[in-house]
């Protein structure tokens, strides 16, 4: 691999004439980073961010996964998959998503746009958690959908 290095002339630069699809993608970056979608966290505490992952294979099957994040350490090692949920072929998903049908049970429809401040001493915390994680579900199918159809 050649590092090439260039600079721009910003007296020269003209916003108007610039095209994101002239920048070519570094080499270094990874293909499996491509097919690889992540929601905003469901929870956080003060090392790691909780949240869903969603890959899809060359099957075109669609994978999710619950992530641990930790944005401390390196990139490669930064993501850690706490619970792998299910595999799926995209052509049987693409209905739950269209109706906001949580994919994890197939069955219960997803209303809430609220997340919970979550508060591991109460009660109610894995009540409260599994309400945020379908509310960053429900959300989450938004980039699904865009980025399959």
């Amino acid at each position: 691999m050649t590092l090439e290095i260039e600079s721009l002339d910003l007296d020269e630069f003209d916003i108007n004439d610039f095209d994101i699809n002239d920048i070519q993608l570094d080499d270094s970056i990874d293909e499996d980073y491509m097919n690889i979608l992540y929601s905003y966290p469901y929870y956080t505490n003060n090392a790691y961010d909780y949240e869903f992952r969603i890959s899809f294979d060359d099957n075109d099957n669609l994978i999710l996964d619950e992530v641990e994040y930790n944005e401390n350490v390196e990139f490669d090692e930064s993501t850690v998959i706490e619970k792998h949920i299910l595999i799926k072929h995209i052509d049987d998903i693409i209905p739950l998503l269209e109706n906001n049908i949580d994919i994890r049970d197939e069955k219960t429809v997803l209303t809430n746009d609220i997340l919970i401040m979550l508060d591991e001493s109460n009660d109610t915390f894995y009540e409260d958690l599994e309400n945020n994680k379908k509310v960053v579900l429900k959300d989450l199918y938004i980039d699904i959908l865009e980025s399959i159809l």
